[in-house]
């Protein structure tokens, strides 16, 4: 099972765990994007993206703000750091 599928399926467990619901989440070009997430969403997709990655790596956060042309919040989620 690759990263994508991994972190993909472990965000959709601890938004149920959460009871926070279903995520709109996808992988484009090595970033995760997540639209207009609950409150409490985005440190669960943090967390869950944590427990798959190897140890060295982390997850930037990355908000992009809603506008008149699409009136919802969504963001970024970086792999950053290196494996040492």
């Amino acid at each position: 099972m690759g990263l994508e599928t991994k972190t993909i399926e472990a965000i959709k467990q601890k938004w149920q765990e959460s009871d926070i619901g279903v995520p709109s989440a996808y992988w484009q070009y090595g970033t995760l994007w997540v639209d207009h997430p609950p409150a409490g969403g985005v440190e669960a997709v943090k967390e869950a993206m944590l427990e798959v990655l190897n140890p060295g790596l982390d997850v930037q956060v990355s908000k992009l703000k809603a506008t008149t042309t699409e009136p919802w919040d969504q963001y970024a989620f970086d792999i950053v750091g290196e494996v040492k």
